[in-house]
């Protein structure tokens, strides 16, 4: 089994850094990668991705993809578009036991 496999989703989301974690929310409706996700840090193998619906009421959601693989998704609380902070806070938490 090579290193890159046993990397979990938690250990890519402990190594998120608040100051360089960068969402971009437009166009809504279709997925961008986040900057500054940490992908190195999983050799690759895991990425960020966040969305704002363009629903009525908007929703901005975030997912972490393995490969091709959704692991982690999640609606962000709140009415308003979250800090970038507020979501590398959030990834960290629905990753935590």
């Amino acid at each position: 089994m090579g290193k890159r496999s046993r990397i979990t989703v938690r250990d890519y989301a402990d190594h998120v850094k608040f100051e360089n974690f960068v969402c971009h929310w437009d166009p809504a409706g279709a997925w961008n990668r986040v900057y500054g996700g940490k992908k190195s840090n999983s050799m690759g193998f895991f990425v960020t991705e966040n969305m704002k619906t363009s629903g009525e009421k908007p929703v901005c959601r975030v997912r972490v993809k393995r490969g091709s693989s959704v692991v982690l998704g999640f609606d962000m609380p709140g009415e308003d578009q979250p800090s970038n902070e507020d979501v590398a806070r959030e990834l960290k938490s629905q990753t935590s036991a």
